[in-house]
């Protein structure tokens, strides 16, 4: 849902952040600008060693990798979407990870756009805690993407405080590690986040 996808935006986080108004694309979790190779058939960027999740462990290439690796297992949308341009994702080491993008005929990325795109549009989710729920519902696909995941460990600065059929309240995470001086050195101002449900557009 529209409500699930803006939520998802304040707990989770992705490598790069999207600006519209400039059309680029600004480290979020990512430590510096992202690298093509030559041919523009492979990405490769690092992670900053500050990113933290809500347990307190770092944010790692393997979490990167795993995320893409848990799209294409259970067909999430992500992984339907992006699976035709995106060949594999691979950590090279805790803090590096390569994009490799499907080729065509000729060698060439079938589309480097998509590729690219798919840094900034597509959050990265804890290995440890994939692993938690695929345990949990015996890696079914389909009790995989309805689990409500009301235990998700989150790289964010929000999580869920309270929801009903009337409203869903988000709270600040005062340990999030988007305050570090390397970042945005403090906290987001709202304490809450709350979000009315209304049952149509009307």
């Amino acid at each position: 849902t529209a409500r699930g996808d803006s939520f998802r935006a304040i707990m989770f986080e992705p490598p790069y952040l999207y600006n519209m108004l400039d059309g680029q694309q600004y480290p979020l979790l990512a430590d510096g600008d992202y690298a093509w190779n030559d041919e523009q058939t492979e990405i490769t960027f690092k992670l900053k060693d500050t990113a933290k999740w809500s347990d307190g462990t770092p944010v790692t290439a393997e979490d990167v990798a795993y995320t893409w690796a848990t799209h294409i297992k259970y067909n999430t949308n992500a992984g339907g979407a992006n699976a035709p341009y995106i060949d594999t994702i691979e950590a090279v080491d805790d803090q590096t990870v390569v994009v490799k993008a499907k080729l065509n005929d000729e060698g060439k990325a079938v589309n480097p756009l998509i590729v690219k795109g798919y840094l900034s549009g597509n959050y990265v989710i804890q290995k440890a805690w994939t692993q938690t729920l695929e345990e949990r519902v015996g890696e079914d696909p389909t009790e995989f993407n309805a689990d409500t995941a009301e235990d998700v460990v989150y790289s964010g600065p929000y999580h869920q405080f309270f929801a009903d059929d009337q409203k869903v309240v988000l709270v600040r995470d005062d340990n999030y590690w988007g305050q570090d001086a390397s970042m945005w050195g403090k906290l987001p101002v709202p304490k809450y986040l709350a979000h009315t449900i209304f049952k149509d557009n009307a």
